[in-house]
């Protein structure tokens, strides 16, 4: 486990290392604004401690550390650091439609479904006796 969270701080400290060269570029502070996206959502708890300790121990530089959980959240996120409004705009559409899509498909009652098979028999339905205990 130290092993383990040894290689988390080090991929941190590796990336702020290649962020903090760029700390005057657009700065309007006195604080260095340091933002890093990470999209491992199992790691999501363990760099908000990071980010709080760094935060706590740096008057200098505030951290933030992202983790958002999709494909489309980090890109946006990329396109307002490069100010690409149009973009972000583009994404925030699509976003939208598909999140309408995924309710309007996969909702079903109480709950979402699991999926669909080859020949398009719905999987955890709530009609489904077996879809009433999931254990997660």
């Amino acid at each position: 486990m130290k092993g383990k969270t040894f290689k988390c701080l080090g991929t941190a400290l590796c990336c702020m290392a290649v962020i903090v060269p760029l700390q005057g570029c657009g700065a309007s502070s006195d604080k260095t604004e340091i933002e890093i996206v990470q999209y491992k959502p199992e790691a999501a708890n363990y760099f908000k401690t990071v980010e709080a300790e760094f935060n706590a121990t740096h008057t200098d530089i505030h951290l933030t550390i992202s983790s958002p959980n999709d494909a489309m959240t980090i890109l946006k996120k990329f396109a307002e650091y490069k100010e690409d409004t149009e973009y972000v705009r583009y994404l925030e559409k699509k976003q939208a439609k598909t999140g309408e899509a995924i309710q309007k498909l996969y909702w079903d009652q109480d709950r979402f479904i699991r999926g669909y098979t080859e020949d398009g028999k719905q999987i955890g339905a709530a009609k489904d006796p077996e879809a009433n205990l999931w254990l997660n």
